[in-house]
């Protein structure tokens, strides 16, 4: 089998990591299967998702977004913060504030001293947009039931580009996450499926976080995630629209304006890069430097990582 040394880039944001790809450089005829990959845990680089950065004339760049099952989603909060400081780390965007275009619109993000902020826009509450297929609900809350249990409480639907269906809950921590979470992910309420987030309050102004992403599973963060649990604390009347996110990976500060949209912020970090041999059906350079070869003939999962960026 055909095989090509892919560069990329790792990046993560309160352990909510990506494998991110210059495609400038190289050319990706399947991300799907390249997604797939790339992102297992134990047999390859590992990520929540794979994130393909291409030139774009109305941002400094646009962002294509893949799970690690392979789907697509139109956006990702934490995702598209890695792409702002992997933009600033190559020089590809110098500005402190510029767009970046998603499958969900143009989203600003703003590189700060200590970390990346984004606005996500506004969250969308009509049953089509999120969707919902019982077109006569209300997704503000929701019901919704699991055959033999447990009984869930209401839950507030919404989407930001990606759909979220949130459940308030006592004791976040020890809530059986991995047990609910891809039930109501996959439940039939959802024809797109839904990312579930698991929240609580745990302090004035505070909320406690646990999130099953569609296509990846329970993640120790997520920025959209966290932006809708907000936004369901603000209409359920436990916040003001301004709250501090704890989830499993760290912090993240929330803003909901209900006339400019929602606001993300917090720390981005670049874990290390390296090229990575793939099969050349998957992904293929775009410069001759480096000729296909024999993927059989030399197995190693990945090569010429970036010693400084790995000791970090």
């Amino acid at each position: 089998m055909a095989c090509v040394d892919l560069p990329f880039h790792k990046y993560q944001a309160l352990g909510n990591d990506f494998v991110l790809l210059d495609m400038r450089a190289v050319a990706v005829p399947d991300p799907a299967g390249l997604s797939a990959l790339l992102c297992r845990r134990t047999t390859s680089i590992g990520a929540d998702g794979l994130i393909l950065v291409r030139p774009d004339e109305r941002g400094a760049a646009r962002m294509e977004f893949y799970n690690p099952d392979g789907s697509r989603a139109a956006m990702c909060g934490n995702g598209i913060r890695c792409v702002a400081r992997f933009l600033r780390d190559l020089a590809w965007e110098t500005a402190d504030r510029f767009d970046i275009m998603t499958d969900a619109g143009p989203r600003e993000v703003r590189i700060l001293p200590d970390g990346v902020a984004a606005d996500l826009g506004a969250p969308a509450f009509e049953p089509g947009r999120i969707p919902i297929s019982a077109g006569t609900c209300d997704p503000r809350r929701l019901d919704v039931p699991l055959e033999g249990g447990p009984d869930l409480p209401p839950a507030v639907c919404l989407s930001i580009g990606n759909p979220h269906c949130v459940f308030f809950v006592r004791d976040v921590g020890a809530y059986p996450v991995a047990a609910v979470g891809p039930r109501v992910e996959r439940h039939a309420l959802f024809p797109a499926r839904i990312n579930v987030i698991f929240a609580e309050l745990s302090a004035p102004g505070v909320l406690a976080c646990r999130v099953w992403e569609r296509g990846a599973g329970e993640t120790r963060a997520c920025g959209t995630g966290a932006a809708a649990a907000v936004i369901a604390a603000t209409v359920r009347g436990v916040v003001d629209g301004t709250a501090r996110v704890r989830l499993p990976g760290g912090i993240l500060d929330v803003a909901w304006d209900r006339r400019a949209g929602v606001a993300i912020a917090g720390a981005v970090e670049r874990v290390f890069r390296g090229t990575i041999p793939v099969p050349e059906m998957l992904a293929c350079r775009e410069d001759a430097a480096r000729p296909p070869r024999d993927c059989a003939a030399d197995p190693c999962p990945a090569r010429e990582i970036d010693p400084v960026q790995a000791a970090r």
